[in-house]
Formats: C-alpha cells, structure tokens, sequence
C-alpha cells in the first residue's frame, strides 16, 4: 500500500504492507505532516515594486498585512534603499494567510515571495 500527499510542493510518500492496518497508516501519515508542518516556517517577503508607484506600495503592504502606516513605510523604503533589497512583511502566520497576501500584492504589482525556514 502506497500513500501519497502532496502539500505546498512537499511530497510525502509513505509505504506500508498490503496487510497493515490502514487507519495505523493514516495515523502516521498525520503525524509525519503535523511534524513537518511544525517544522517549518514562512516569511512573506517584498522583493520589488513599481519604482514610480511607491505610496501605491505602501498602502498595498498597509491593506494586506494590516501593518500601521510608519511600519509600511519603512518596510517599503528597505526594499528602495538595498542594492537587492528585501523585507520580511509578515511571519509566523499559517502558510494560507501569507499565500492570500501574497496574492493580494501580485495583484497590485509588487513582487513578493514566501521564503521557508526549518525551524
């Protein structure tokens, strides 16, 4: 018996033998993912945006992440003052918030990423 899940580009793949009781399997492999999702963590990071719309950027980043306006601003500005700069907008949520963040802020033209961490 072969089970397979996938989640977030992650492959797990448990084998077990045709015999074996199949909810000790289930069990398992809900173990295995809880292990691995508490394992790693994820930072929603703002790579670049337009470089003529920076107020636009900074109330997409305020809109987003509900981060007050001196926090955007300065979050935005890192990103403008840094050869290649970066700055982490949002950590330690689930990786369902930060992917529908970052969706938000592609769509209002900043380039973003979800970086992982093993913790």
């Amino acid at each position: 018996m072969k089970i397979k899940l996938e989640q977030y580009g992650s492959v797990l793949v448990l084998e077990a033998p045709e015999s074996a009781n199949m909810m000790l399997v289930l069990q398992e492999a809900a173990n295995l993912i809880e292990l691995a999702n508490k394992s790693y963590k994820y930072s929603l990071v703002l790579n670049a945006y337009p470089e003529d719309r920076k107020i636009f950027a900074i109330k997409a980043v305020r809109g987003a992440t509900g981060l007050g306006l001196k926090t955007a601003k300065d979050l935005v500005e890192k990103v403008e003052r840094q050869p290649i700069g970066t700055a982490v907008l949002a950590k330690g949520q689930t990786i369902e918030d930060l992917r529908e963040m970052q969706r938000i802020l592609n769509l209002d033209g900043l380039v973003t990423s979800i970086q992982e961490e093993y913790a």
